[in-house]
């Protein structure tokens, strides 16, 4: 991801909890957490102290995954894998998880947190 990128992810970001929470968190939690962790400062923060990806198709940015640096003990957080909703279940979530694991050196175990109410499936990776 590149600073010239962030307005695209934080659409996506927006459109993408939008969509997963509606009926499990209140709009108005999601847009008060939406602008305090995807305001243009967390984002360029998130580009400098975390590997973020963006998935582009057809040069429109449609997904992103944010993961945490490897710590000493090869763990790594999955802060945010999101997708609009219409990109969903086509691989590119897999694909930007991929990735991510790929350029993560010495990784063992990957940490993510889910709202338990969240219907879409997460496929195990091997």
């Amino acid at each position: 991801m590149r600073p010239s990128d962030i307005q695209h992810v934080q659409i996506c970001a927006k459109t993408s909890w939008n969509a997963t929470y509606n009926g499990i968190i209140p709009i108005e939690v999601q847009e008060r957490f939406l602008k305090s962790a995807y305001n243009e400062e967390m984002m360029l923060r998130r580009i400098e102290r975390s590997h973020v990806y963006v998935a582009e198709l057809n040069a429109k940015i449609v997904g992103f995954a944010n993961f945490s640096f490897v710590r000493e003990d090869g763990q790594v957080e999955l802060f945010a894998i999101y997708l609009y909703p219409e990109y969903q279940g086509k691989g590119i979530g897999s694909a930007l998880l991929h990735e991510g694991i790929k350029n993560s050196q010495g990784i063992k175990e990957i940490y993510i947190n889910v709202e338990k109410e969240n219907a879409i499936v997460v496929t195990r990776i091997p």
